[in-house]
């Protein structure tokens, strides 16, 4: 395992949409490399703002299909890589109110599918302050469990916590 240089943040475990963070490559003039495993097994270098902005969610491929669906820079496509680790990266601030209570995420490893859903079913977004919404707070993500909601609307859909 290679030792960090002086002030790098230590991202190793963490996941990144369909990334693990293995450890930590180089570092260069544009930022620090991290060594990552793709779920399809491939490996791949990336730089840790790719990461951490949601710009890079794979290594070029999902289980042998292509990625390459267009939505790259799409506000969906980022959301959706968002989604997938408040729900599945234990090393997320935010896990313990998502993945921890057994929410699960439909399209866990289907961007397009994520995407095409919340165009189709649910239209463009209303108002640019508002936010994808789970209608039953202690439900999964997933079809007819989804809404465009306001601020507003999402603090009273909030789960009563025990003290």
């Amino acid at each position: 395992m290679k030792e960090l240089p002086y002030r790098v943040e230590d991202i190793r475990g963490q996941v990144f949409g369909l990334l693990t963070v293995i450890e930590f490559s180089h570092k260069s003039k544009q930022g620090t490399y991290w060594l990552c495993q793709c779920v399809c097994g491939n490996a791949k270098k990336v730089r840790r703002d790719a990461l951490k902005s949601g710009l890079t969610i794979a290594c070029g491929c999902q289980n042998g299909k292509s990625i390459e669906h267009g939505y790259s820079y799409d506000e969906l496509y980022k959301l959706w890589g968002s989604i997938r680790n408040r729900v599945y990266n234990k090393n997320q601030d935010s896990y313990k109110y998502y993945g921890d209570r057994g929410i699960e995420f439909y399209w866990k490893d289907d961007p397009k599918g994520f995407i095409e859903y919340i165009k189709q079913e649910l239209g463009p977004k209303p108002d640019p302050t508002m936010s994808i919404d789970r209608i039953n707070n202690d439900g999964n993500y997933e079809p007819n469990n989804l809404r465009w909601a306001t601020a507003t609307q999402q603090a009273n859909n909030k789960r009563q916590r025990s003290k």
